[in-house]
């Protein structure tokens, strides 16, 4: 599996619904680094599209794209809940770092801080 550039993305701060340099929220990231390893996300997770009535169509939507694995894979997606108990995903660089938007704007941290994470592999 060739490496992938994300240097650039370092530098982009946090924006909700962001899917730009100028801005990006944690999706975000992952859509770019997934067009940029020539994978497709669906584009539903800006901040006014999900709603508590379309939650489970959004998620299964998000499933026809990905597959569940059971431990952490380069290139692979992240989700988690965060310290303010919201699901947050973010995009394996190899199997114990991740890359992934936060308020402070995009860095790459170490996954042994996560508690409970899910791992899916992109499959389109």
């Amino acid at each position: 599996m060739e490496e992938i550039r994300y240097e650039d993305l370092l530098c982009v701060p946090f924006r909700k619904g962001g899917r730009s340099m100028d801005g990006m929220d944690c999706y975000g990231i992952c859509i770019e680094l997934c067009r940029r390893c020539g994978k497709t996300l669906p584009d539903f997770t800006t901040y006014n599209q999900i709603t508590p009535e379309n939650d489970s169509e959004k998620r299964a939507e998000f499933s026809d794209h990905v597959r569940e694995i059971p431990s952490p894979r380069k290139h692979a997606l992240v989700e988690y809940l965060n310290s303010d108990n919201e699901i947050h995903i973010g995009f394996m660089l190899d199997e114990r770092m991740y890359i992934h938007a936060t308020a402070g704007g995009v860095r790459v941290t170490p996954l042994f801080a996560l508690k409970n994470p899910k791992f899916y592999e992109v499959i389109r």
